[in-house]
């Protein structure tokens, strides 16, 4: 009869930690990815023109009195939660795990006063998220 009595434990226990546990995950997006390599820009050669043909409209246009800066911004967030309560008699939460991850990838344009590029940088970091 013990033997019996464990196996009904073991199982109503398995039972009472499944009803009890809730996931989520969740990625958010900011912004679009970039329509083109930024390995094709060519200081003191490519246009403004060719930028917002490439690449399209910017997140962000500076004016500035010696050439306009462009900014290209695509931002990934990734979350993931686990929580463990009771959720019938008390609600009582008795556990939260959450991990949250932010990346962007920009993409920052210089131009002089005569709209060819001076000089870009590039950060790629949405590459960096750990997978869901």
């Amino acid at each position: 009869m013990s033997i019996r009595f464990d196996r009904a434990f073991r199982l109503l226990l398995a039972l009472l930690c499944l009803g009890l546990g809730a996931c989520s995950i969740g990625r958010d997006y900011v912004g679009n990815s970039l329509r083109a390599d930024p390995k094709v820009l060519q200081p003191g050669k490519t246009t403004l023109a060719e930028v917002l043909e490439l690449f399209g409209a910017p997140d962000r246009i500076q004016r500035r009195h010696d050439g306009d800066v462009l900014t290209y911004r695509f931002v990934r967030g990734n979350t993931s939660e686990l929580e463990l309560e009771e959720p019938v008699v008390t609600g009582i939460t008795f556990f939260v795990y959450t991990k949250r991850q932010l990346k962007a990838n920009q993409l920052t344009l210089f131009f002089d006063d005569a709209d060819t590029l001076v000089t870009f940088g590039y950060t790629g970091g949405v590459d960096e998220l750990d997978p869901l």
